[in-house]
């Protein structure tokens, strides 16, 4: 992971305090296909919710990666990301409540042996990425347990993309670095079981 990764996950969790521990919520989700061509996404984290329970601050860590071929490289992203949420109904407890989200996630992308086919005489060899991406969402808790919730969220996101592509040139035989920057839209889907600190 990049520092400004890091940098942003020290700082989204030093805010979540611990006193008054049942405002506190350990977040987690992990899934993967255990086959040749699978993948795997998980995810750990801590949410903070407000005293009146009408919005919450939240911090994740995650971790993706797989293949969906095995020709086409394997592909590996890890990122943070850091959500301000806001209920939409402020009547409904917060572990059954409808929510919005404002959200941003920065991280790194990689992918090895991505193009066996050269182009002009050049193989891609990695691509490497470093992102930020900002973004909105729309969610619902589901109730689990007496204090306990599942989190569901997905909306749309800006993905700036700043890349350090690592190419390989067949008749020479060297290596080379090309840098470019891109920008695109994207989704987030954010799948979170809540479960809370404390008593």
């Amino acid at each position: 992971m990049n520092k400004t990764s890091l940098i942003l996950f020290i700082v989204l969790f030093a805010g979540l305090k611990p006193a008054q521990a049942q405002r506190n919520y350990l977040q987690v989700f992990a899934i993967g296909i255990p086959f040749q061509s699978g993948a795997g996404i998980g995810n750990i984290g801590f949410e903070r919710i407000n005293k009146n329970q009408t919005g919450a601050w939240q911090a994740n860590f995650h971790i993706g990666g797989g293949t969906l071929a095995t020709d086409i490289g394997t592909p590996l992203r890890i990122w943070v990301s850091g959500d301000k949420l806001f209920s939409l109904n402020k009547k409904t407890p917060w572990i059954k409540a409808t929510v919005f989200s404002v959200f941003i996630e920065t991280g790194s992308r990689t992918r090895k042996g991505a193009d066996l086919t050269p182009e002009n005489g050049q193989l891609l060899n990695t691509e490497k990425a470093v992102e930020l991406c900002p973004g909105i969402a729309i969610g619902q808790h589901l109730k689990l347990g007496k204090r306990s919730h599942l989190q569901l969220l997905a909306g749309p996101k800006l993905i700036a993309a700043f890349h350090a592509d690592e190419y390989f040139e067949t008749a020479s035989g060297n290596r080379y670095v090309q840098r470019s920057s891109s920008i695109r839209g994207g989704y987030r889907i954010l799948i979170n079981f809540c479960f809370p600190l404390g008593k």
